[in-house]
């Protein structure tokens, strides 16, 4: 129950630092959701992670103004699918979570996109090079990110 609380209490903590920061930088590119959602996915079931996307995507939505769901179904399957992926992956070198933050922000971006089109919602035209920035920054920070986690851990275990 308490790692329930800590986990949820993490994701709901990532995305009110997200909209704090979205509100006073105009320019802010770190989707800090997305990398909550790929740490525990890393630890957790195909399930559990879908879970704890679907939750930290719904908030994200119902704070930042999008249409509800669209975050949701983007960090369900972003959940999901680092899940599947991390089971065959070895996670403990900065360069392969940097690829896979990479990789799954981008996917997370374009679903976006697909969702907005076929809403037929209106974006702004430089969608596509902004979501690469913000890829590239979230790949970069959160990597870093993960791998203090990470060495939080281990420090953990070993005491």
């Amino acid at each position: 129950m308490t790692e329930t609380l800590k986990l949820f209490g993490a994701l709901f903590f990532a995305v009110f630092v997200q909209l704090l920061l979205t509100r006073y930088a105009p320019f802010y590119f770190l989707d800090l959701p997305l990398v909550a959602v790929i740490y525990f996915a890393t630890y957790k079931g195909k399930i559990a992670s879908s879970i704890i996307g679907s939750v930290a995507g719904i908030v994200q939505d119902s704070v930042s103004g999008l249409p509800l769901g669209i975050n949701g179904f983007t960090k369900t399957l972003a959940g999901y699918v680092v899940a599947v992926v991390s089971g065959r992956l070895i996670l403990e070198s900065y360069s392969t979570q940097f690829f896979l933050i990479l990789m799954v922000s981008m996917a997370d971006s374009l679903l976006k996109f697909l969702l907005f089109q076929i809403a037929d919602q209106p974006l702004s035209d430089r969608y596509i090079p902004l979501s690469l920035l913000q890829a590239l920054i979230t790949a970069t920070v959160g990597s870093g990110l993960l791998m203090g986690a990470r060495s939080l851990e281990r420090l953990k275990k070993k005491s």
